[in-house]
């Protein structure tokens, strides 16, 4: 992603539009595209949560195959942040999610 800071005020936006007509799968598309920037900026933290929010949403309505590539991202953030404890139990989640 060559300009992440561009595009995060449009994903913040898409996220605020798509929690005031509760669509689901858009508020989950957009914590991920959210966290994609974040990731871009190596602001890894902000990452984890945009991706883990992601998960949240996209588990409680039963979207598994969405839920596995937020799983693989967190891993990735994980990893890249070196924060290792926590990327096994993300890890076997991811695992565990049906496969598409």
């Amino acid at each position: 992603m060559d300009y992440p800071e561009k595009a995060i005020p449009h994903f913040k936006d898409a996220l605020d539009k798509a929690r005031e007509i509760d669509m689901s799968r858009l508020i989950g598309s957009s914590l991920y595209n959210l966290g994609l920037c974040s990731f871009a900026e190596e602001a890894y933290e902000k990452t984890a949560e945009y991706f883990k929010e992601g998960i949240r949403v996209y588990q409680d309505n039963g979207y598994e195959h969405s839920n596995r590539l937020l799983d693989i991202n967190v891993d990735k953030n994980h990893i890249q942040n070196e924060e290792q404890s926590e990327e096994i139990s993300w890890c076997a989640h991811g695992c565990l999610c049906p496969k598409i």
